[in-house]
Parts: structure tokens; C-alpha cells; sequence
């Protein structure tokens, strides 16, 4: 063909070459295009590397402070003692091992078979691994910690590496399944291992040394630095380097996060306790774990962290994005509490210093910002002080024989007699768990929120089991905003105050104490009086039905179920949401409940929100729920005459104006409010009162005998599920299962407010409970008469 068009051989060939080269040109430009512009980002940013290194410069995390500006959480500068990855997990003196077996055998090496280099390393191997474990004895001579202590270091440290090398590898793996997919290929090959920058790294291993360790720790650095020149000089020397291994030791700036009112002694005033508690002295009680459940702590770094906010990420066009706040190797994160819920305001940015090898350009400084300071709405001494309070050392958290009718006959059980005492509840002299919220009523600021049993730093790191896997008392727990609970009697105020919004009943409408609420079925529905004094009602006692006081002050259960009957699950749900059931208030916590409600729709049900339903939620029973904090602000929120604001724990964040946070008025009838109140006042301060005395002990003593303040406030003891052990059978981090009823019981309630002199409206309000404690007004109420003497002594209380 090519002959017809060019007859010529000497112009074919030229053609012929000219194809040629146009093709390899073709494959050039090709090459240069995919390079250049395909490519080209990648390899730009290739070429800038190899021209610039950069240093980061550390960050100061920003400061948690009380109300008060006391200093919760700070970053204090210290030093870490660290050892290079291959020295901690043994891959150092296997390769010394190795090297020493090749330089005395290199004339024979390429001859010898795999397993017999092996045997020539396993022969060396002895003498490296003695110098490592004498580095690791000496460092635990000077860290002044076990064996055992650092072996575990070491082991959290191994584990923590490979769990974030699996993680590049197999993201590597991805990325280049996806590549050979897109290219038509199915089977990607293995992958290659290669080492990630954490396998080259030094890890702490002595954190936050002291002074003398630092100054000891560098001479023996130095000394190995100074035989390693030596040895440099003279070669037969190496033989005998005994401080090689020192070699892969360093000091790390490092910043610590300190606790500094973790723990507290506050003393306590014991004349003022009930009973046998009651004592002519004062006693200093010294407390850990203060506000630990509300500050939180920190935690290393996990790969949900980095993935969330990486140090650096690839973005359009293959450019790669810095943040300088992103998360790096080594880091550390909240874990929980304030620390967890403003960890992007705490964190801070890093600085960087770019430097460039040639003298064309000029090093590039970015200062490190600090993080923010975060003010707490808590006073951190009324919050030590309440937890004194409710320390199981002083009692008041203990079963007493006074708390019930059984506790006080089983201390005269003769031997061969059986106790009448349930097994499964708790037993006399046994701790309670319990939790208190203290709110300023005007400014719906939270002063105190105590969970106890609480934890402190000392126990999180010597006894971490005692934490974590403490089932009974879950002391992770945060009881004051995270768990809710059957509020009983204590939400009747509330009931009151709907049903007369409602329309339902007149603000001084009376109701009838029958016993039982339907004529025909006298062991249902039942007031408690009826029930414990044989067939006794309200109306027989008084002598004519109650009104809304009267019915809040002996808690009559028949007026409440009345008007849990009218009212209906829909309509109680509607108002227990609007006190703040139901929903969170974003006080800045990931740990606050929402409480327990039934949704609207459901509650319109037949099938589940039928009458039965209603009555028992009028008692604050059956699919209802609130935490202690949820109990103080809707106590609040009748204290301040039906207007609703949101509690709130941050009073200030550095560099941010104030929060707007809204008042929202229910709507309430002011009689029903002054009714409430009066019948609030009654239940703590009358002889009938079900907050007023102790009925177990001997001349039954007022429970609330604080003085100069008008103290209002219901008692409540709340039918609680059993406490079950929950089981993950599968390991997915949800139960599967429960197991048998490790306790049973009732919760013990005292909600309330305080009312200063000269004040038009009480000034805060208090909620307590004790999980499984029985009678509220004998076993909730003495704590809260105490809180009152704590804020005495914090000056919130004349």
C-alpha cells in the first residue's frame, strides 16, 4: 500500500521513523501531562518537602475554673521520660543481635542457611537483652516505680502503636483495592508492611518526672552519649559499650493536666446530724474525685478522634489541608465532662515553624494559640463540702436502724430469729448511692452536682477494676444529670399545678380521701394511709376533704390519682415536658438525661395511654422519669412563679458573649402557685408533714432544723426496678441480656427550696436521691437539711 502513495524507499523509512517518534513524543507529552497536571499537586508538594522542614511548637490547653475562679483543670509544663518503639518492644536488641552475628561471620554470611544466621543471633541476643532489662531496671529505680507498673506502660504502649499501625495498613489496603479496581484488576496483592512513623518514635514511659529523676535521667543519657564518641574513635572499644541501649532515651517537654481541688478536706459540723450520727465535734473529712464527674479528664487520643479532626487532610485537587488543632500521635482528648463536651474550645492550635534549606526564602513562624478558658457555674467548695456530706463515713449514705420500720426491729433480732428484711435490699450499715443538685433559682445557675460514690485520680490509676467494673454502684456513673429516675410523690406539686391550668380542678377545689380510688376494688389504687394504718383516710383524720395544700403536705395519693384520671397520659405529658421532662437542657454535658416520657402520639394511645397509665403517672409512677437535676429546676421553676429557665454549668467562655437563655412563662395560676407552695412549706414544717420529723426516732426530731430560712420542700419514695447486671454476649458494647436482681427497693426523695430573709421568693432549690434508701423524708431529707448547713458555711445561707 505504502508503495502505490510513496514510491520511494528512502521516504517510506523516513515516514516510518517520523511514526516512530512521534509516537515515543506522544507517550512523552503524555507522561509529562500526567506528571505535570494530573500528578502535579502531589509532586509539587513532594519537592516542597524535600526543601523545607517544619517544627512544631506545643500548645497550652485552656483552664476550667469554678464560679469563683478557683483553677479545676490546667496544663502545667513537665517532662517525660521516653524510649525509642524499638527498644520497648524488643525488636532493638534482636537487631544489635544480628548485626554483631554478621560482622563476626560477613566472610561466610551469604553462605549460611536462614536457620543457621538464626542460631549465630540467638548466641548474641542474651547479652542485648540484659542491657535492656538493666535500662529498664535502672529507669524504674529512678522513676521510683515497680516493675510491674512499668511493664504495663510498655504493654499500653505496644498495644496502642500496632492498634494504630492496623489501622494505616488497612486503610493502605483500601486505597489500593480501590485503585486496582478502577484499573480492571480484582485480587489487589498482599500488602507490604512497611513501618509507620510511631514504630520509629520515642513513647513516654516515665511521665511527669520529678527534678532529681530529670537531672539523673540526663547524665545517663549523656554518659552513653559520650561512650558512643568514644567508641567512634576506636572501634574494639564497641565490644564493651554496656550504655548502647541509653542511647534510644530521651526527655520530652511535655504538659500535664492537673486537678488541682481534685481532692479536698472541708470539716464538718457532727451536732447537727440525726441520732446515733449526732456528735459533740467537728471532723475534718478529706474527699477525692471532687467534681470529677462534671470536669472529666483526658484520655489518649482513638481513631475516631483523628478521623474527626485530622492534622492534615488531602482536599481539592489533591492540595493538602493543615490544622494545626488536628489531632497527632501521642494526643490527648476529653474523656468526659467539661474536658469532653468543649474539647474544640480547650484543645488550642499548635504553632509551626516552617524552615526552608535554601536562603531564598525566610522561616515561616505560626505562634501557637491557647485554648479558651471555660468558667463553671460550680462552687467547688460547697460541692466538696456536700460530698463530705454525702460520704458513706459520716453515715447519712449508710442504712440506719431509723430509715425504716424493719431496720429498727432487725438490731433486736435474737439468734435462730430470721430478719424481715428483704436480702436483696440494701442491709444495715450498707452504703447507699446517691446523688444532690444545688440551683440558684434566679439565675438558673448549678451550683453544686454530686454523684456519689464518686472516683478520684488516685483510684483511676491504681484500681482501675474498681471502676469500671463495679456493677452494683457504678461509680462511672453520673447520677446528678444522667440518670433518671421515678420522681413518686415529688412531682404531685406538678400534678396540682397542670391539672388546675387545665381547668380540672379549681385552684382551692377540694378532692375527697376515699383510701382507694374505686369504691369496689379496695386493694388498688390505694393511699398510702389507708394501706399502713388499717383502712385510715385523709378525710377521717382532717375531717373533711383536702385541697391541693393539704393533699402535697400528707400526700395523699387518691387526690393525685384524681387528678392523673382527668388529666390523661396526653395532657401530663404535655405539661411534665414543659417543666422539663423529657428533653435536655443543654447545660454542656454529653452526659445529661433526657429523663423518661412517653411520646405524645403514644400517650394518645388506648392501649398505652389509658387511664391506668394517667393515675400512676399522677404520683409520679409508672413511664415517667426525671434526674436530680431535672427535680431541681422544675422545683425552680415554681419557686419563680411558673417561669421556666433553663439550669445552666458554664458561666463564661473566653473570647465568647454570654449565652442568650430564654424565661418561658407556663402560663400557671398564681393561687395554684401560692397553694403549692403553702402545701411545700406545710410538708417540711407541720407535724403532718411527710418531710417533718423522724418517726423512728426516740421524741421523733424535726428532720430540717436549720434556722433564719423558710424551708419548703416534698419527700418521695419511688417504686424502683430491681438493679440488674447488664450482659454484652456478643461483644458489641450493647446488653443482650440482664442478669438476676442484684437490688430492690424504693429511691429515696427530697426536693425543695430555700428561702433567705428579706427575700420575696426563695432563693435555691435542692434535689437528693438515694438509689434503693427507702422512706424519703428519713433518708433524703437529713441530707438535705445538711446541704443547708454547707451552703451556711460557703455563705450562701445566713
Amino acid at each position: 500500500m505504502f508503495d502505490r502513495f510513496i514510491p520511494s524507499m528512502f521516504k517510506r523509512r523516513l515516514l516510518l521513523l517520523a511514526i516512530g517518534a512521534a509516537l515515543v513524543l506522544g507517550v512523552i507529552l503524555i507522561q509529562l501531562v500526567r506528571l505535570t497536571v494530573v500528578q502535579g499537586a502531589q509532586w509539587r508538594e513532594k519537592a516542597e518537602q524535600a526543601l523545607t522542614s517544619h517544627r512544631l511548637i506545643p500548645t497550652a490547653r485552656g483552664s476550667i475554673f469554678d464560679r469563683h475562679g478557683r483553677i479545676l483543670a490546667v496544663d502545667k509544663p513537665s517532662y517525660d521520660v521516653a524510649v525509642m518503639y524499638e527498644i520497648i518492644n524488643g525488636d532493638w536488641a534482636y537487631r544489635q543481635a544480628r548485626q554483631q552475628a554478621w560482622k563476626q561471620n560477613r566472610h561466610r554470611w551469604q553462605e549460611l542457611s536462614a536457620d543457621e544466621r538464626e542460631k549465630l543471633v540467638v548466641q548474641f541476643q542474651p547479652q542485648w537483652n540484659a542491657q535492656v532489662d538493666e535500662l529498664w531496671t535502672t529507669l524504674c529505680k529512678l522513676g521510683r516505680i515497680d516493675r510491674d507498673a512499668l511493664e504495663q506502660r510498655k504493654a499500653e504502649v505496644i498495644r496502642r502503636v500496632e492498634q494504630i499501625a492496623s489501622d494505616v495498613w488497612a486503610r493502605q489496603q483500601e486505597r489500593r483495592a480501590a485503585e486496582l479496581e478502577e484499573e480492571g484488576q480484582i485480587e489487589p496483592p498482599p500488602l507490604v508492611k512497611r513501618p509507620i512513623s510511631e514504630h520509629r518514635s520515642p513513647h513516654a514511659i516515665l511521665e511527669n518526672v520529678s527534678e532529681d529523676t530529670l537531672l539523673q535521667v540526663r547524665h545517663m543519657i549523656a554518659l552513653a552519649e559520650s561512650r558512643a564518641g568514644a567508641i567512634a574513635k576506636d572501634a574494639a572499644a564497641a565490644a564493651n559499650d554496656d550504655m548502647k541501649a541509653w542511647e534510644h532515651v530521651s526527655i520530652q517537654a511535655a504538659r500535664q493536666r492537673v486537678y488541682p481541688l481534685e481532692t479536698l478536706t472541708v470539716e464538718i459540723d457532727l451536732s447537727t446530724f440525726p441520732g446515733a450520727l449526732r456528735k459533740q465535734q467537728r471532723v475534718d473529712v478529706t474527699v477525692e474525685g471532687v467534681a470529677w464527674a462534671m470536669v472529666g479528664d483526658l484520655r489518649p487520643i482513638w481513631r475516631e478522634d483523628v478521623e474527626r479532626r485530622p492534622y492534615s487532610r488531602m482536599i481539592a485537587e489533591g492540595e493538602k489541608e493543615i490544622d494545626l488543632a488536628g489531632y497527632l500521635p501521642g494526643d490527648r482528648t476529653g474523656r468526659w465532662g467539661i474536658e469532653q463536651a468543649f474539647e474544640d474550645v480547650l484543645r488550642g492550635h499548635r504553632g509551626r515553624i516552617l524552615e526552608y534549606v535554601d536562603s531564598s526564602h525566610e522561616d515561616i513562624r505560626t505562634d501557637p494559640i491557647g485554648g479558651k478558658n471555660v468558667t463553671l457555674t460550680l462552687d467547688v467548695r460547697l460541692q466538696a463540702r456536700i460530698q463530705a456530706i454525702m460520704d458513706p463515713r459520716l453515715g447519712l449514705t449508710r442504712v440506719q436502724p431509723w430509715h425504716a420500720k424493719e431496720y429498727s426491729t432487725i438490731v433486736d433480732v435474737q439468734p435462730g430469729e430470721e430478719s424481715t428484711v428483704d436480702p436483696l435490699r440494701p442491709a444495715l450499715g450498707e452504703s447507699l448511692n446517691a446523688a444532690a443538685v444545688v440551683i440558684d433559682i434566679g439565675s438558673g445557675e448549678v451550683l453544686a452536682a454530686v454523684s456519689m460514690p464518686t472516683v478520684g485520680k488516685r483510684q483511676l490509676r491504681d484500681d482501675p477494676d474498681s471502676v469500671w467494673k463495679d456493677t452494683l454502684n457504678r461509680p462511672f456513673t453520673n447520677r446528678a444529670i444522667g440518670v433518671p429516675y421515678q420522681p413518686g410523690s415529688t412531682m404531685k406539686p406538678v400534678t396540682l399545678l397542670a391539672a388546675v391550668a387545665e381547668g380540672l380542678l379549681a385552684a382551692d377545689g377540694l378532692i375527697s380521701c376515699t383510701g382507694h380510688l374505686y369504691p369496689n376494688l379496695a386493694n388498688q389504687y390505694r393511699c398510702w394511709i389507708y394501706k399502713h394504718y388499717n383502712g385510715m383516710t385523709h378525710d377521717q383524720v382532717v375531717g373533711h376533704a383536702l385541697d391541693g395544700a393539704a393533699a402535697i403536705a400528707r400526700s395523699c395519693n387518691i387526690f393525685f390519682y384524681t387528678l392523673g384520671q382527668r388529666l390523661g397520659t396526653a395532657k401530663l405529658v404535655t405539661w411534665f415536658r414543659k417543666f422539663g421532662l423529657g428533653r435536655t437542657f443543654d447545660i454542656g454535658l454529653a452526659e445529661e438525661s433526657r429523663g423518661r416520657l412517653p411520646s405524645i402520639i403514644d400517650a394518645r394511645e388506648p392501649h398505652r395511654g389509658g387511664p391506668s397509665e394517667a393515675i400512676m403517672m399522677g404520683i409520679g409512677q409508672g413511664r415517667v422519669e426525671w434526674t436530680v437535676l431535672q427535680a431541681a429546676n422544675a422545683y425552680a421553676t415554681i419557686a419563680r412563679g411558673g417561669y421556666m429557665l433553663a439550669p445552666t454549668l458554664i458561666r463564661d467562655i473566653e473570647g465568647q458573649p454570654p449565652r442568650t437563655r430564654h424565661r418561658e412563662d407556663l402560663k400557671l395560676d398564681p393561687r395554684a402557685i401560692d397553694i403549692a407552695m403553702q402545701g411545700l412549706f406545710e410538708a417540711v414544717n407541720k407535724p403532718y408533714g411527710t418531710a417533718h420529723q423522724f418517726a423512728l426516732l426516740p421524741g421523733k426530731p424535726a428532720i430540717f432544723d436549720f434556722p433564719g430560712v423558710k424551708i419548703f420542700g416534698k419527700s418521695g419514695t419511688a417504686t424502683a426496678p430491681p438493679l440488674r447486671e447488664p450482659i454484652d454476649d456478643d461483644g458489641d458494647g450493647y446488653p443482650d441480656r440482664y442478669g438476676p436482681p442484684l437490688r430492690v427497693g424504693d429511691h429515696a426523695w427530697f426536693v425543695g427550696f430555700v428561702q433567705k430573709p428579706g427575700s420575696d421568693r426563695p432563693d435555691y432549690a435542692i434535689a437528693v436521691v438515694v438509689e434503693y434508701g427507702g422512706s424519703g423524708g428519713a433518708v433524703a431529707g437529713p441530707i438535705g437539711n445538711q446541704i443547708l448547713y454547707a451552703m451556711r458555711a460557703e455563705g450562701y445561707l445566713p
